[in-house]
């Protein structure tokens, strides 16, 4: 739960981006108060346990999808968006056809894969959050070896 908290004397550019607050407000020609939400520890605590759920949430479905999991998965949890960087995704066969230059053929393989989880992210997104996607939205750098999977959230 977070806590409306009026902040006398401090201009919305002067806020802390960490805890949520926007750097720059619209130029009206004169500095202005501002009154923002400010996020209580627990709020702090939930987000950071939600992220983590999640995060290891996607390694298991890449797991069960393909038979191996991201090393490191990072997940950003928004009001308006959740996504996860995952590093270190591909099999060795994968990583094979990438340095011998197939990496065009890997990439589609993994699109594929990607959409054949979505449902399964979606829903552990949905169930963690309790907020509902909007969309879906994943690739992958064969090269680099990084996927990044970003759900949506209605109403942001």
């Amino acid at each position: 739960m977070a806590v409306a908290v009026r902040l006398p004397g401090l201009l919305q550019s002067q806020l802390s981006p960490s805890l949520g607050f926007w750097l720059d407000a619209p130029y009206s020609g004169a500095p202005t108060p501002c009154s923002h939400t400010i996020p209580t520890v627990p709020d702090v605590r939930e987000r950071a346990t939600d992220q983590q759920t999640i995060s290891r949430g996607i390694v298991a479905i890449y797991k069960d999808f393909v038979g191996r999991g991201p090393t490191t998965a990072q997940t950003t949890i928004t009001d308006a968006f959740v996504t996860t960087i995952c590093r270190d995704t591909l099999t060795r066969a994968e990583r094979t056809l990438v340095d011998s230059g197939d990496g065009d053929v890997v990439r589609g393989m993994r699109r594929k894969f990607q959409a054949a989880m979505s449902k399964e992210m979606i829903r552990l997104v949905e169930q963690t959050t309790g907020r509902h996607a909007a969309a879906f939205l994943s690739d992958h750098d064969v090269e680099q070896d990084i996927a990044i999977e970003t759900i949506v959230l209605v109403d942001f």
